[in-house]
């Protein structure tokens, strides 16, 4: 079991994805019967979830050597580009902090934005710029580096 958790740590950015991809459906205008709690409460399991999978990795991979995954993305005339992830105990600890801190600031927002008319777009993005976190902890090539920031630059902007 501790091994399967440490090779599929990398899903922790996609459950944060995911949650930002469930809570936009509850965007105003789309979903208005239920109003746009359930956005806020779907991404903050999905945060815990995170959470919850990094946190127990982190005492399996705490004395274990990094290593690397490499996921061919575009092989063109000589051109390789690969998705590379570095999985160690700092990669994991960050992620342990991102989603433990984005999870206590969700469940502040919980009260805090109780009668916002953005709950829902304010939750996506909030996962969305977890999700962008995570995937710049575990990642270990400077292309995608940057394509992960502009995408945190996206959400922050957003």
């Amino acid at each position: 079991m501790s091994h399967f958790l440490l090779e599929t740590v990398w899903l922790v950015p996609c459950y944060a994805l995911s949650g930002a991809l469930l809570a936009v459906p509850w965007s105003p205008g789309i979903i208005k019967r239920t109003g746009p709690r359930p956005a806020g409460y779907i991404n903050l399991v999905m945060t815990f979830l995170a959470f919850v999978h990094s946190a127990l990795v982190l005492p399996i991979a705490w004395n274990q050597a990094p290593y690397e995954i490499s996921i061919p993305w575009l092989n063109t005339a000589g051109l390789n580009l690969s998705i590379d992830l570095e999985i160690s105990s700092l990669s994991v600890g960050a992620m342990v902090v991102i989603t433990g801190l984005n999870l206590l600031a969700q469940i502040f927002a919980v009260g805090y934005m109780e009668m916002d008319w953005g709950w829902a777009r304010f939750y996506s993005l909030l996962g969305l710029f977890e999700a962008g976190l995570c995937a710049l902890a575990l990642c270990n090539s400077l292309f995608f580096s940057y394509v992960i920031l502009e995408i945190l630059t996206l959400g922050t902007c957003l």
